[in-house]
């Protein structure tokens, strides 16, 4: 309570209580609903059964027991059991719930609560900022709107569907097959490759591998371009972890326009021209595209997901995202710096997969390559994939780009050659075929093409 709002905060404690009492009488079901409901340690408001719950699932992540008996001991070692008011507090909340029989409700009135104080806080946020705003009224009511949408992004519950629904679906999609038509994929724009995956499907995550200076964000740029300028396209929302987006934007006005971005910097183009004339037109282009680009180079990958769904909620009237393009992955910072790397690898993996679930959408997500593959003096391979086998594992497609005669510099770098012929080899795709197709790459305008040696 505070001067200015005299009011408690919506929250109840028997409920929280009698959450913790199902979490101590049965965590092995209690604790993966709560998760799967988005409850957080946040989502308490008595600081005791924050605490509690707190140690409670890292009982659980140590796949320990979560009875009273390992609780009070994993508060003692850490110099925390009398700040919850000792044995006699957690044996008075065991007793809360003799039965787990109604923890779906408790569950429910927790996060409805923990929601309504959220809520609370941003409404008291947006007064604040609305009294003392100083912008554009229609950014504060962008950035408004955007955070309270966002705040049923912790959400993943997820409903069982009956098989007969699911192989209703899967008749409609064996129809579009059979018949050739659309089956809801994202075409790449690359003839050869959509040949082999028929596109980008929706749901699944697209792993893109390279070694530096390979292109792999020259390709993926031109992913979005024709997807976003495609006569059915769509909106495409790149997370840039490395360049801003005035970088981007320059990149792709140059390779679509197919003129060197060094003799723009040294102003070499004359006032009238075939190539002044390409650039107005690619720039006329992409101003009506549908790319959106987030460039800010600290992000977890629980602000990339809450960015994303956000919007997609907000492009819902056009479509919603058509695909999400991460680059790069190793650049992602970690939720918890002090776990190994590995594991902050696997769980990124894991909720960037979650994330083309989620909004039914498909993500590439871009990765460095190991030097292994250079050293060993072979083509890369799905163990070349830095810091995680998640990656491999996690990853519906996994792309291999990389030159077809590889040499690399003193400093890793790929040797530059003006224009050479790449593999893209489809090193594991989940429902599909694996096989190396074949681009054009220009590095000159960062652009690739279709090879003109095409094997389909």
């Amino acid at each position: 309570m505070t001067k200015a709002n005299p009011r408690t905060p919506p929250a109840s404690p028997e409920a929280e209580e009698s959450l913790i009492a199902c979490a101590m009488l049965d965590g092995t079901e209690t604790l993966p609903m709560c998760v799967e409901a988005g409850i957080m340690v946040e989502s308490f408001y008595d600081p005791v059964c924050r605490l509690m719950y707190e140690h409670l699932t890292r009982l659980q992540n140590d796949r320990q027991p979560t009875d009273a008996v390992m609780l009070a001991e994993s508060l003692r070692k850490a110099g925390q059991l009398d700040s919850v008011g000792g044995y006699v507090r957690i044996s008075k909340i065991e007793d809360r719930a003799p039965t787990c029989a109604h923890r779906a409700y408790y569950i429910a009135e927790v996060r409805s609560n923990h929601l309504r104080r959220q809520l609370i806080e941003e409404a008291t946020r947006a007064i604040e900022k609305a009294y003392n705003c100083q912008d554009d009224t229609a950014v504060l009511m962008d950035e408004v709107q955007s955070r309270i949408l966002g705040l049923s992004a912790s959400s993943v519950t997820q409903n069982a569907v009956a098989a007969s629904s699911v192989m209703d679906e899967v008749g409609k999609l064996v129809d579009e097959y059979l018949k050739g038509e659309p089956t809801g994929a994202v075409p790449s724009g690359f003839v050869d490759l959509d040949r082999l995956t028929f596109g980008f499907q929706r749901g699944e995550m697209t792993i893109l591998g390279a070694r530096p200076s390979c292109g792999k964000t020259a390709l993926a740029l031109n992913f979005a371009e024709n997807i976003s300028l495609a006569p059915d396209g769509g909106n495409v929302f790149i997370v840039s972890l490395e360049m801003n987006q005035a970088q981007l934007g320059f990149r792709m006005l140059t390779s679509r326009a197919r003129v060197r971005s060094d003799r723009i910097k040294r102003a070499q183009l004359g006032k009238a021209g075939d190539e002044i004339d390409r650039l107005k037109q690619s720039f006329r282009d992409l101003r009506a595209s549908r790319v959106w680009i987030d460039d800010c180079s600290f992000q977890t990958v629980n602000t990339i997901r809450a960015k994303a769904r956000t919007l997609h909620k907000r492009l819902e009237a056009q479509g919603g995202l058509k695909i999400i393009l991460i680059d790069y992955l190793q650049l992602i910072t970690a939720s918890n710096p002090k776990e190994p790397r590995e594991q902050q690898v696997s769980l990124i993996s894991k909720s960037l997969k979650g994330l083309a679930k989620e909004l039914n959408v498909p993500v590439i997500v871009l990765s460095q390559l190991s030097r292994a593959n250079v050293k060993e003096n072979r083509t890369p391979r799905l163990s070349d994939l830095r810091e995680s086998g998640s990656l491999e594992q996690d990853a519906d497609v996994v792309l291999l780009l990389y030159p077809q005669h590889a040499k690399e510099d003193e400093d890793g770098s790929t040797m530059q050659v003006a224009t050479e012929e790449m593999n893209l080899d489809v090193a594991k795709q989940r429902n599909g075929p694996c096989d190396t197709v074949k681009l054009t790459f220009n590095r000159e305008i960062t652009r690739f093409d279709n090879s003109l040696g095409s094997k389909f």
